[in-house]
């Protein structure tokens, strides 16, 4: 039995991040390529929605941060109450510093 799906929330960021992802896919490796990330990403998200704790804390950044690496990028996370709240989505090479959590 699955445990129950959160609701996901993205940031106007991790929306933009994800837009991003997608248009660099595309111009580098192609639609094939760039759809296939596409849903690694998105199966990387649901996997969260039932399984939160999975993630890395990162209270070092935020207090309730966490951490979830899909492929080559980290999914920065936090869990208010049923929701899901993605901060941002950035590549493992982009350091993860407090400024990229700022609105």
């Amino acid at each position: 039995m699955c445990a129950p799906r959160m609701r996901l929330e993205l940031s106007s960021r991790a929306g933009r991040d994800i837009q991003s992802i997608r248009l660099f896919g595309l111009r580098t490796w192609g639609v094939q390529q760039a759809n296939a990330y596409d849903a690694q990403l998105s199966d990387g998200l649901a996997h969260l929605q039932r399984h939160s704790a999975l993630g890395t804390p990162r209270d070092d950044l935020q207090p309730g941060l966490r951490a979830w690496r899909v492929q080559q990028h980290r999914i920065l996370y936090r869990v208010d109450g049923a929701t899901l709240s993605v901060l941002r989505i950035v590549h493992v090479r982009q350091g993860v510093i407090g400024d990229l959590l700022q609105p």
